[in-house]
């Protein structure tokens, strides 16, 4: 399998995650873009 260079990729603005435990618990989460600086600490 190659090697993905991730700084070459373009910036997918709509990509997020879920992650499941065993408890069935979810948590959602969504990129912060680059432009929201230091704003992330009040979301």
């Amino acid at each position: 399998m190659a090697k993905i260079d991730r700084e070459s990729m373009p910036y997918r603005a709509c990509v997020g995650v879920m992650l499941l435990n065993a408890e069935g618990k979810v948590w959602i989460g969504q990129r912060i873009p680059k432009w929201h600086g230091d704003q992330s600490a009040k979301l």
